[in-house]
């Protein structure tokens, strides 16, 4: 089970910055897209605009023409006729211009003085029903149909140059664009007439402003997919393509790095690699050995062993601290286990807990299991806090502290006078030691406020009635000043440094506390 974890873990080790630049990536491309759409829409609405504006103002141009015609229509054609060919002549965009009376053929602008050679767009549009005016296709031929009276018997037509007028106007404002004339039931674009409507994506539709029946419809002749987004919006594609590879980059270093001391760590601990140390305490009162503080060391394949002021800051912010005393303490009860029956009472065993240890009760449960494998309820577990890391008070935490004591174990606040030193703790969590850190203890006999400091924290514990442990003793002269001051109890390189618990058994320290 515990193998399967660990492969699952160092998978997800190596799939994890694949993630976060396929995360990044995904986030700028939808972006990019986001923003590629929308200002294609605003290009699109621009775009109809325009081609309606100026189609508008060329039906206009070309309406104005029948008025200008208008008052001909009861003269003869030989006497309009010319007048037709010089406003044909000097307007380009106009093929023709035909005249219907009663419905008939009248006069034409080409050959036939009756126009029936004109052009079969007439006899088309004699089949039409129209409005007032109307544009039509007729033949590829876009007609202006102009009726002069309400019965639409007498009608001027005007032919404009094939599709050619339009052409320019319906030519696309960038390549991938398309414009669409959509009139009767053709769709004229500036490079054909057809009756099938092309394929156009993100349409937008606008009719004529002014009432002419035609709709000009944009978009665009590919869809928006990557390809396009390089086209038109190359430099922030490959900035963000950039950006990925470099956040898969950073994250690989990072858990190579950086998370690669959590895994080894939490492997270490799997792997039993992580040894308890044990650091003998002695009573000044009488001298004799009273208990031991197990400290951690890890044993490294490559690095040999490992200083716990390396590992055990990690262990604590990464959480693995408590399956790390979960093992210490397995490891301690089953080593101590077959000399239970002769460990002297009141023995005293500590372990050191961190914040991560207060937030459930979990650690109860821990400690029973200690004492179920130990087969000895007269040892006394010392629940050592550290200060390393601030531990709120909150009602988990005080019902904590009573469960232990009723478990008959004891609270010691490790480090005292150091780290996150908390004078409230010592009613909050009901203390019964005072440990006092090292660094003050080494400056015994050579600084005055470090010997004042000492001094002050010896007496807090008196006047609380606690029990205190020095740690760090070093020499004799630490040894008889805190003595004299009145500490409970000392430990320290003086008596023994942290020895492999294994060893510690054989040493004549513990063969002189059994019974």
């Amino acid at each position: 089970m515990k193998s399967t974890k660990i492969k699952s873990f160092s998978s997800l080790r190596k799939l994890y910055p694949f993630m976060v630049a396929f995360f990044i990536f995904i986030i700028g491309y939808t972006g990019i897209h986001f923003y590629a759409y929308t200002k294609g829409q605003n290009f699109t609405s621009e775009t109809n605009h325009i081609v309606t504006s100026k189609i508008d103002d060329l039906l206009t141009s070309l309406h104005s023409t029948t008025i200008t015609v208008l008052p001909l229509i009861e003269l003869d054609c030989e006497t309009i006729k010319p007048i037709l060919e010089e406003i044909v002549a000097k307007n380009h965009r106009i093929k023709a211009i035909n005249l219907l009376k009663n419905e008939k053929p009248y006069c034409s602008s080409e050959n036939n003085i009756d126009g029936t050679n004109s052009t079969n767009n007439t006899k088309l549009l004699l089949q039409q029903h129209t409005p007032d005016t109307a544009l039509m296709l007729l033949d590829n031929d876009i007609v202006l149909d102009h009726s002069v009276d309400t019965t639409k018997r007498h009608r001027i037509i005007i032919t404009v140059v094939s599709f050619e007028a339009l052409k320019e106007i319906l030519t696309p404002r960038i390549p991938t664009q398309i414009i669409t004339l959509k009139l009767d039931d053709h769709t004229i674009t500036y490079h054909s007439i057809d009756k099938e409507t092309p394929t156009i994506y993100q349409p937008i539709e606008e009719k004529s402003y002014i009432g002419y029946n035609y709709t000009i419809e944009t978009g665009y002749i590919y869809p928006l997919n990557l390809q396009i987004l390089f086209y038109f919006h190359g430099i922030p594609l490959l900035l963000v393509i950039l950006l990925a590879f470099f956040s898969y980059f950073v994250t690989r270093w990072f858990l190579n790095n950086i998370s690669s001391t959590y895994y080894e760590l939490n492997t270490a601990i799997n792997n039993n690699q992580i040894k308890p140390y044990t650091q003998p305490i002695f009573s000044v009162k009488t001298g004799e050995l009273t208990g031991i503080e197990i400290l951690a060391r890890w044993h490294h394949p490559q690095m040999g062993i490992i200083s716990p002021d390396t590992f055990i800051p990690v262990a604590e912010k990464t959480g693995l601290i408590i399956p790390l005393t979960q093992k210490l303490m397995k490891e301690v009860a089953q080593t101590l286990a077959p000399f239970s029956s002769s460990i002297s009472s009141n023995f005293h065993i500590g372990f050191n807990i961190s914040r991560q240890h207060c937030e459930n009760l979990q650690l109860i449960n821990d400690c029973k299991q200690f004492y179920k494998q130990v087969n000895n309820d007269k040892i006394v577990l010392v629940v050592e806090i550290t200060e390393r890391e601030l531990i709120e008070v909150t009602d988990t935490t005080k019902q904590l502290f009573r469960e232990l004591h009723k478990l008959n174990a004891k609270i010691a606040l490790d480090d005292f006078g150091v780290g996150n030193s908390n004078l409230s703790y010592l009613y909050d969590f009901a203390i019964d030691y005072l440990k006092i850190d090292k660094s003050f203890i080494s400056r015994i006999g050579s600084d005055a406020l470090s010997k004042n400091i000492l001094d002050a924290i010896i007496e807090i514990a008196q006047n609380c009635k606690l029990e205190s442990c020095a740690e760090g003793v070093e020499t004799e002269e630490q040894a008889n000043y805190l003595k004299e001051k009145g500490v409970t109890y000392l430990q320290g390189y003086f008596f023994s440094p942290p020895i492999p618990i294994k060893d510690f058994i054989q040493s004549p320290y513990f063969k002189s506390q059994l019974n």
